[in-house]
């Protein structure tokens, strides 16, 4: 006679059991329509966003801590290798001195034109960045050497040693666009932004610009009106967030180009439309362009 008190007492603590845990959903469907997550243990830690927004199509190889700033680390090379260069004609020649413990250096303009504000940043694999080297102006066919100390810079890791190191050479006025592209001033009106009015082409030349061994080849198509472009990897390696930009006499800047991930020996091709750009000017005639190739995330 005594267990049947205790079986209703059980049947009633699990009907109020089940009812809290209806109740309990009832309030968790409520907050999280209120955009709370409190409820919802596959939520992602604050600050750790899982998708790549925010850094430029995901990491670049040869960013800080592994050859310096994101965007800048390029090619790595060993401490004996001697590192080239080539921006828009200009040839950057690197070697590191490890008896003196400095870099040097050789700039060369290969074409048949002055080149102006021409400059150099070394970057280590332990963080340092070195220069960039104050402007410099080459004449056509002229060559300039220098030397780079990391001891004379100020930052800690600087003073470290180091197991490789990228570089590349600048063109144009400093801290426009980092400082790539450029050919003379290179301003507005002339090729596009400052800092990327690179070497001018006329509609109907094929233009080329090589970055750390992607090569860069582009045409104008007068008939369908786009820019059909070819971009290689010459190098060994696969190079990574590899993009395009042109500039149009008339101030219209096409691109850049979605990343791109470019195997040992590969070669992409793609086109630009002008008047896929929504600025006036990219519907309007231009009697010159320029054309950068980029690495690394989208500072540059």
């Amino acid at each position: 006679m005594l267990e049947k008190p205790h079986l209703i007492s059980v049947r009633t603590t699990d009907l109020f059991r089940k009812g809290m845990h209806t109740a309990l959903a009832a309030v968790c469907i409520a907050i999280l329509s209120l955009g709370f997550s409190g409820c919802d243990n596959s939520t992602t830690p604050e600050g750790h966003e899982s998708g790549p927004e925010g850094s430029e199509s995901g990491g670049e190889s040869g960013s800080e801590g592994s050859g310096g700033e994101p965007g800048e680390g390029g090619v790595q090379f060993a401490r004996d290798e001697t590192a080239t260069d080539v921006r828009q004609g200009v040839e950057l020649t690197v070697n590191f001195d490890a008896a003196r413990g400095v870099f040097t250096y050789a700039l060369k303009n290969t074409t048949t034109a002055t080149v102006s504000q021409v400059r150099v940043e070394i970057h280590l694999s332990n963080g340092c960045e070195i220069g960039p080297t104050p402007n410099v102006d080459l004449a056509a066919g002229e060559t300039k050497t220098a030397e780079l100390d990391p001891r004379e810079e100020s930052e800690p890791e600087c003073q470290q040693d180091f197991t490789t190191f990228s570089i590349h050479v600048e063109l144009g006025p400093a801290g426009s666009e980092t400082g790539e592209g450029g050919h003379g001033e290179g301003g507005e009106g002339g090729g596009g932004e400052p800092g990327e009015g690179g070497v001018q082409f006329a509609k109907d030349e094929t233009a080329t610009d090589v970055r750390q061994g992607v090569e860069l080849t582009v045409n104008f198509d007068a008939a369908r009106g786009v820019f059909p472009y070819a971009l290689e990897n010459t190098t060994t390696a696969t190079v990574t967030q590899v993009r395009v930009e042109i500039h149009l006499s008339n101030g219209c800047e096409l691109g850049p180009t979605p990343n791109v991930d470019l195997a040992a020996g590969e070669t992409k091709t793609g086109e630009l439309d002008p008047r896929d750009e929504p600025e006036p000017e990219c519907q309007q005639d231009f009697a010159t362009f320029s054309i950068h190739v980029e690495l690394g995330s989208g500072t540059s």
